[in-house]
C-alpha cells in the first residue's frame, strides 16, 4: 500500500508520467502503450527503461512494483526530477515521500516545462493548496491538449475539488485523445462510482478498458469494483478471481475478493482471502490487509472481537518490518476508532484515539510542511471532537469543531471543512437537533458512506422520510468495504425496506 496520508493529500490517481524519450531497445508492447510520452530531456537508457516499467505498473495498480522500478530509474539518472516525483507518488512512508519530492524540486531546473508543472502540483497538493494545484493542472492541460496524461492529471484534481462532472468530461477527452490507451477509461470507470453515481456508464466504460488491456490484472480488479457496486457480487467475485490468476504474486485481487465474500456473508472464505492476500503482501500491505480480516467480525455483528483483533494487529506491526509502521498503525486505529465510537465502547475509543493522534502528530512533525501539520492537527481535533460528542460533552465537541475551522482556514481547498461539518452534524444529532444535523451533513463529504447514513438518520428524525429513504437505499447498496459500512449497512437495509 502506498503511503496512506500522502494519497489523501495528492490526486486520487497516482501521478501519471508526462515526460518522454525513446525507450530501451525492443520495449514490450504493453510498456510502449503505458508510456504514451511526449518530447522530454534526454535520460540514461537504463533510467528510461525502468521509468517506463514503473509507469506501467503505476497505471495498472501495482504501486509496490512501480516503486521498485522508479528507485532504479533515479539511481540510473539522479538528475531526473520527474522520476523522483514518481518515486514519491509510490512512496511507502512520509519520510520517503518528502525526501523524493524535495529531490525532485532540487533538480527541477533541468526538467521540461510539463515536468516542472507536475512537481509544483505535487507541492501544492501536499500543502493543501488544491485551488493552486487546479490552476497548475489547467495550465498543464492547456499546454498539452492532446496528452491523455495531462488530462488525467487535470481530472484527478477536479475530482479532488468535488467537480465530478468536470472530471468525467476531462477523462472522456483523455480517452478520445488516446483511444487504444486503457488507463483513462479505468480512471473514468472508477470516477463514475463517486456521487452522483452512474453505474451504467461505469459498466460500459470498464468493459472498454478490459477489451484494451485483457492481459492486465488491474483492469479486472476495477471491473470487480464496478460489478460489486452494481450489486452483481458473484460476477465481481469472478472478475477478482481472474485478476488473481493474472497476478499470482499480488495480494490485492485476493483482498478484493475477500470484500465480496464479506458482503455475501461468506465469512470463512473472506478471512481465507484476506489471509492469503497478507501472505503475498509487499511494502506496507502485510500490515494493512489484516485490518479487513478484523472487519469480518463487524460484518458478523461482533465489533468487540474486531477491536480485540485490531489491538493485536497494532501491537504486532512494529515487528513486521514494513516501511511505514506508524502510518499502518494509524490506518488500523482509524478503523478501530470508528468501530468503538459507533458502538459506544468509549473507553476503547479514548485509548485508540489518543494513540492514533500521538502517532499522526509525530509523523506530521517530521513532514517539513506547516500546512501538512495543520491538516493533521485538524484531523486530530476531529477525532477528539467525535469522542467528546459521544460522551455527551457537547461544549468540548463544539470547541473541537471551532479548532478545526480555525486550523484549516488558511488552506486553499474548497472541501477543507467537510469533516468539520460531519463533526457538527453528529453534535447536533446527538443533541436531538435532527434538522440542524441534516444541514451540516449536507456539507460533509458526499462520498463518505457513514456521512450518508447519518444524514439519512437525521432526515428521518426530522420527519423528512421521503428525503431519507433514497439515502438509506444508497447505503444499503454500497459495497466498498470499511468499518463504517460494516457497522451501518444492515440497519440501512432494514430502514430502506420499511414502509
Amino acid at each position: 500500500m502506498p503511503f496512506r496520508r500522502a494519497i489523501m493529500l495528492l490526486p486520487p490517481v497516482a501521478f501519471a508520467a508526462l515526460c518522454a524519450g525513446a525507450l530501451a531497445a525492443q520495449p514490450q508492447p504493453q510498456i510502449q502503450r503505458a508510456t504514451m510520452l511526449y518530447p522530454s530531456a534526454q535520460h540514461a537508457p537504463a533510467a528510461l527503461e525502468h521509468f517506463a516499467q514503473g509507469q506501467h505498473a503505476l497505471d495498472f495498480g501495482d504501486a509496490p512494483g512501480a516503486h521498485d522500478h522508479f528507485q532504479l530509474a533515479v539511481q540510473a539518472d539522479p538528475a531526473w526530477g520527474y522520476a523522483h516525483l514518481q518515486l514519491a507518488a509510490s512512496a511507502n512512508s512520509l519520510e520517503e515521500f518528502r525526501a523524493s519530492l524535495q529531490r525532485a524540486e532540487q533538480v527541477a531546473a533541468q526538467a521540461t516545462p510539463a515536468e516542472q508543472l507536475l512537481i509544483q502540483m505535487a507541492r501544492k497538493g501536499f500543502d493543501g493548496d488544491i485551488e493552486g494545484q487546479l490552476a497548475l493542472a489547467q495550465q498543464l492541460a492547456q499546454a498539452n491538449p492532446q496528452s491523455p496524461r495531462a488530462l488525467m492529471e487535470l481530472a484527478a484534481v477536479q475530482a479532488r475539488m468535488g467537480h465530478e462532472a468536470d472530471a468525467r468530461a476531462t477523462l472522456q477527452r483523455a480517452a478520445q485523445a488516446a483511444p487504444q490507451f486503457a488507463p483513462p477509461l479505468i480512471q473514468l470507470a472508477s470516477q463514475y462510482l463517486n456521487e452522483p453515481r452512474d453505474l451504467p456508464s461505469a459498466e460500459a466504460t470498464i468493459v472498454q478498458a478490459v477489451a484494451l488491456a485483457p492481459e492486465e490484472s488491474y483492469a479486472y480488479d476495477v471491473q470487480g469494483d464496478v460489478l460489486r457496486m452494481a450489486g452483481k457480487l458473484d460476477e465481481a467475485r469472478t472478475a477478482y478471481t481472474r485478476a488473481a490468476r493474472l497476478a499470482p504474486r499480488e495480494g490485492s485481487p485476493l483482498q478484493q475478493r475477500g470484500h465480496v465474500n464479506s458482503f455475501l456473508g461468506r465469512y470463512d472464505q473472506a478471512r481465507a482471502d484476506y489471509a492469503a492476500a497478507t501472505a503475498l503482501g509487499r511494502g506496507n500491505e502485510k500490515a494493512v490487509y489484516p485490518v479487513w480480516h478484523a472487519l469480518v467480525s463487524v460484518h458478523q455483528g461482533n465489533p468487540r472481537a474486531a477491536i480485540q483483533e485490531l489491538d493485536r494487529l497494532v501491537a504486532a506491526i512494529g515487528g513486521m518490518n514494513v516501511p511505514d509502521p506508524d502510518g499502518s498503525k494509524v490506518f488500523a486505529l482509524d478503523e478501530e476508532a470508528t468501530i468503538a465510537l459507533h458502538t459506544h465502547m468509549l473507553d476503547d475509543a479514548a485509548r485508540v484515539i489518543a494513540l492514533r493522534n500521538q502517532l499522526a502528530m509525530a509523523d506530521a512533525a517530521r513532514s517539513g510542511s506547516d500546512d501538512f501539520r495543520r491538516q493533521e492537527q485538524a484531523y486530530a481535533a476531529y477525532w477528539e471532537g467525535m469522542l467528546a460528542a459521544r460522551k455527551g460533552d457537547f461544549p468540548a465537541a463544539t470547541e473541537a469543531y471551532r479548532r478545526i475551522m480555525t486550523t484549516v482556514e488558511p488552506l486553499r481547498d474548497p472541501r477543507k471543512a467537510e469533516f468539520a461539518h460531519e463533526l457538527m452534524g453528529m453534535i447536533e444529532l446527538l443533541q436531538n437537533h435532527p434538522a440542524e444535523a441534516a444541514a451540516h451533513f449536507e456539507h460533509a463529504d458526499p462520498n463518505d458512506i457513514y456521512v450518508t447514513y447519518q444524514r439519512a438518520v437525521a432526515l428521518a428524525a426530522a420527519g423528512r422520510n421521503a428525503d431519507a429513504q433514497p439515502l438509506f437505499q444508497r447505503v444499503a447498496e454500497y459495497r466498498f468495504n470499511n468499518a463504517s459500512i460494516a457497522l451501518v449497512q444492515k440497519d440501512a437495509i432494514w430502514r430502506a425496506s420499511a414502509p
